[in-house]
Parts: structure tokens; C-alpha cells; sequence
């Protein structure tokens, strides 16, 4: 079975933390290279964000992007999409189209994840298409952020 991958997408996922902020700039940086769009997946269920509708998850992504996008004057297309369900599963099913799935790591987690989150480690095994993890600052302040894509 063939799989046919959209080289002109790029899925990052977006859950309003750090990491996936660094994620969106880089996505960012790597989408302008490439010459494609970005798609921003959040992905949600009832209890998540501490919300029982979608509209925390909503507000977080477009927090991200918002702020990802603040100093690129002229970035790639970007699409906002959200989705129900488990975010490891929703991001893989995606990756089924995408030329690249990128994700940032919260750097927390147990000793099994110690190299990559749980979501990073499931994507990682089982995208269809190259995955990028942007770790945690090895300083780990966790609220550093990027300077530059």
C-alpha cells in the first residue's frame, strides 16, 4: 500500500504550551523553506484544558499561532484546524498526508519517556512521514524561547 504525502503541508501540533510554540516557529522557518503551508492541529476531548467544549483548546491555538507568527512579515499559509480525540492518534492519522509532522517536547514525563514525551514517542514510532521534535532548552527553562527559526 502506497501512501501519497502532501509536500506542501507541514501538520504541527498546538497544544498552548512552550514547546509547541517553538514547534510553530520552527514549522514556520521550515515551511518558508520548502515553499508550503502549515496546518496548526489542537487537539482536544470533554476534560481537556480544564474545559468542556473545544473553545480553551480554540483560544490556546490561536494564542500560538498568534504569537509563532509575530515576527514573520511574510510567513506560509497557515490553516487552524481542531480536533477531538487523542492528540498522539489524531497527529499520526495526519501525518498520513503531511511531508512532516513537527512537535515540541514538555520535557516532563517518567523514566520510559525520558528521551521523548509520550506523544512524541507514539508520533515518532508510528507517523507516516519524518517527524521533528524540538526538545526542551537544555537549559531547562522551559520558558525559553527561540530566537530565531
Amino acid at each position: 500500500m502506497s501512501i501519497e504525502h502532501d509536500n506542501r503541508v507541514i501538520v504541527v501540533g498546538v497544544d498552548g504550551s512552550t514547546g509547541s510554540l517553538r514547534a510553530m516557529r520552527w514549522a514556520i522557518g521550515e515551511a518558508s523553506l520548502r515553499g508550503c503551508a502549515i496546518e496548526a492541529v489542537t487537539v482536544w476531548h470533554a476534560g481537556s484544558y480544564g474545559a468542556a467544549t473545544g473553545q480553551a483548546a480554540e483560544d490556546l491555538r490561536a494564542q500560538v499561532v498568534k504569537e509563532a507568527c509575530s515576527d514573520v512579515s511574510d510567513g506560509p499559509p497557515i490553516s487552524e484546524e481542531i480536533e477531538t480525540g487523542v492528540p498522539e492518534e489524531v497527529l499520526v492519522a495526519r501525518s498520513q498526508r503531511a511531508s512532516l509532522l513537527v512537535i515540541g517536547s514538555h520535557g516532563v514525563g517518567s523514566i520510559r519517556h525520558a528521551a521523548l514525551g509520550s506523544t512524541s514517542e507514539y508520533c515518532s514510532r508510528m507517523a507516516a512521514c519524518p517527524v521533528v521534535v524540538l526538545p526542551t532548552p537544555a537549559d531547562g527553562d522551559r520558558h525559553t524561547e527561540i530566537a530565531e527559526c
